[in-house]
C-alpha cells in the first residue's frame, strides 16, 4: 500500500545547516571584530552606501518571508493526498516546525533591519558601539538566511 510509516512526529530545528550557522556565524563575527580595523580599511575604499545595504537586505528578508508564508499556506490550507499521507511523519513535523521558527526569525530580522535602516546605523572605521551593533546585525542576517535556506531545502526534499 504505502511505504510511509506513521510514528510520533518530532522536530529538530538545530541540526544540519541551522546548527552549523548558529556555531560558525558567531565565530566569524568574533573574528571580524578582532580584525575589524584591517577589514574596515579594505572595505572603506569601496564607498558602499549603508542605505543600499539596508534596502537590499530588507528586500531579501521580505522575499524570504513571503516565500515562507506561501509555502506554509500551501501546506496548511490546501491538503492534498500526498500531504494527508505525510501529516504524521517526522518530515512533516520538521517542515512545520522549521517554517514557524524561520518565519519568526525572519520577522525579527525585518524589524531590526527596518529600525537600523531608519536610524542609518553605519559602521565606523574603528570598532565602536555602532560598528559592533552592525556586526551583530550582519551575523543575525546571515543566520536568518541560513535558516531560510535549510527550511526551503527541507520542503523540497519532502516534496521530491
Amino acid at each position: 500500500m504505502s511505504d510511509i510509516t506513521t510514528e510520533k512526529a518530532r522536530a529538530r530545528f538545530f541540526e544540519g545547516g541551522s546548527g552549523i550557522a548558529v556555531v560558525a556565524v558567531p565565530l566569524v563575527a568574533i573574528l571580524c571584530a578582532i580584525f575589524y580595523k584591517t577589514i574596515a580599511t579594505k572595505v572603506a575604499p569601496l564607498e558602499i552606501k549603508i542605505e543600499d545595504v539596508y534596502v537590499y537586505v530588507f528586500n531579501l528578508f521580505a522575499i524570504e518571508f513571503a516565500a515562507l508564508l506561501a509555502l506554509f499556506a500551501l501546506f496548511v490550507c490546501r491538503p492534498t493526498p500526498f500531504l494527508e499521507r505525510i501529516k504524521s511523519t517526522n518530515a512533516f513535523a520538521s517542515i512545520l516546525s522549521s517554517t514557524r521558527i524561520t518565519m519568526g526569525v525572519v520577522t525579527a530580522a525585518i524589524a531590526i533591519t527596518f529600525v537600523f535602516g531608519i536610524l542609518r546605523l553605519e559602521p565606523e572605521k574603528t570598532l565602536t558601539l555602532h560598528s559592533a551593533l552592525f556586526l551583530i546585525w550582519a551575523a543575525f542576517a546571515t543566520i536568518t538566511t541560513a535558516f531560510y535556506a535549510r527550511t526551503v531545502r527541507l520542503i523540497f526534499l519532502a516534496l521530491h
